[in-house]
């Protein structure tokens, strides 16, 4: 019998060699983890998420409580304007996201402590926690860590949401879509909820790959491409192709970027030089900064070190809209929308 054990474990370590796995991530939490949260003498990988038997709500065979967290979801004027559906309770408590999600939440929103798993090696732990090692006195993932979301989504991709490209306005000069693809692009995985398909956490993330962020699309040369490539698997954004910031020759000075992304040029990092999936610092659009800020600095630590439209640029809007008599942008942040531009003369406006 111990042969055996000996023989599944090596050829669970070959499969790793071989193909990448958990073992060498951030969700190895076992002792010999790489990431700064792991348990300190527990060896077993998987038990932090799965168990064979006596398993919990979730999967697969899931070895966790659900978090009972009610979250403030996304919202968007944007949204809004388009008549899109918003997120249903897909769980047990008011604004929950799908079962996908609150797993990945359980962790991730700070609400559940990282030891706290049912059974452990046929033992019902009950309020006994696994020892970790780099978390809060309670046993949570610290509110600073990279990875702590919180129960507030609304500075992050929407999850919970139902994918519906058939969405439509009319407009006294033309309609708009929900700029959506008919159907996601391949590796991207929507959720099924009743009968209606779902983003949640893991259509963009696979929490067993071994790449940056655990990224579903990982075929591309760099991180910033493959961020960019999950962008455009679902979003296909009108007149973006050939657009002035899709052509743009211009890089950051930001070694930061660089050293994130594997690419500090504009025009490869496209969506991202604007938008962020997570905590972006506001809420409308998952843009990096509040509106003309993000014009300004763009993925950049500072307007210094970015070639958009701060300050010293070659295109500079900062200095002239920072006059003694400008309008005051640098005040206001999510009211106008690209679908302003589309009310016709004479066309009730909706909302005013």
């Amino acid at each position: 019998m111990q042969n055996f054990k000996q023989l599944i474990v090596l050829l669970f370590l070959s499969q790793s060699f071989l193909f990448g796995t958990i073992l060498n991530t951030k969700h190895n939490l076992s002792n010999v983890g790489v990431g700064t949260i792991k348990g300190t003498s527990e060896t077993e990988v998987c038990v932090f998420c799965h168990i064979p038997h006596a398993t919990q709500e979730g999967a697969p065979l899931w070895n966790r409580a659900m978090p009972s967290s009610e979250y403030k979801m996304y919202e968007s004027e944007y949204l809004d304007r388009l008549n899109y559906p918003k997120p249903v309770s897909l769980g047990a408590t008011k604004g929950a996201p799908g079962s996908i999600s609150r797993q990945c939440l359980s962790c991730h929103d700070g609400t559940i402590a990282i030891g706290a798993v049912y059974l452990v090696r046929g033992n019902i732990l009950g309020n006994t926690l696994i020892d970790m090692a780099g978390v809060s006195a309670d046993g949570t993932m610290l509110e600073g860590a990279l990875g702590h979301i919180g129960t507030d989504l609304s500075f992050h991709h929407p999850v919970g949401y139902e994918y519906d490209p058939s969405v439509t306005k009319s407009f006294g000069q033309g309609v708009r879509t929900s700029e959506l693809k008919a159907v996601p692009d391949a590796p991207i995985k929507l959720q099924q909820y009743g009968g209606k398909q779902y983003v949640e956490c893991t259509s963009c993330h696979d929490p067993h790959l071994e790449n940056a962020k655990f990224l579903r699309v990982h075929s591309a040369g760099t991180h910033g491409q493959n961020v960019v490539s999950t962008c455009t698997s679902c979003h296909q954004k009108d007149q973006w192709v050939g657009s002035a910031h899709n052509g743009a020759t211009h890089s950051y000075s930001d070694p930061a970027i660089l050293t994130k992304y594997g690419t500090n040029s504009i025009s490869a990092l496209g969506c991202i030089n604007c938008h962020t999936p997570h905590n972006g610092e506001s809420s409308s659009y998952l843009l990096r900064k509040i509106e003309q800020n993000t014009c300004f600095q763009g993925a950049a630590g500072s307007v210094a070190t970015a070639a958009c439209h701060g300050t010293g640029a070659t295109k500079d809007i900062e200095s002239v809209l920072s006059r003694s008599y400008g309008h005051p942008v640098n005040q206001i942040d999510g009211v106008h929308t690209n679908l302003d531009t589309l009310y016709g003369t004479g066309v009730a406006r909706n909302p005013a």
